[in-house]
């Protein structure tokens, strides 16, 4: 499994929230770590473990949730 960033406008997003994509995630077989905002600029971002980009995509279409981008990260030690 690797790592995903998500990335999402806040003026757009809608859905399940937090709760409702651990829940999407999970169904899938990925699973959801993180959820950040800067609520001033209205982004969002959210870490998620997956097998690919396309499942995280899925994971957010299941709770309907709106995604800006997604792309691959490495972890900092």
């Amino acid at each position: 499994m690797a790592l995903f960033l998500g990335v999402h406008d806040l003026k757009k997003s809608t859905g399940g929230g937090w709760e409702g994509y651990k829940k999407a995630c999970a169904e899938l077989g990925c699973r959801a770590i993180h959820a950040y905002s800067n609520n001033e600029r209205k982004v969002g971002y959210c870490v998620t473990e997956a097998s690919s980009a396309d499942e995280v995509r899925k994971a957010h279409e299941n709770a309907n949730i709106s995604l800006e981008d997604v792309f691959e990260v490495n972890r900092s030690e």
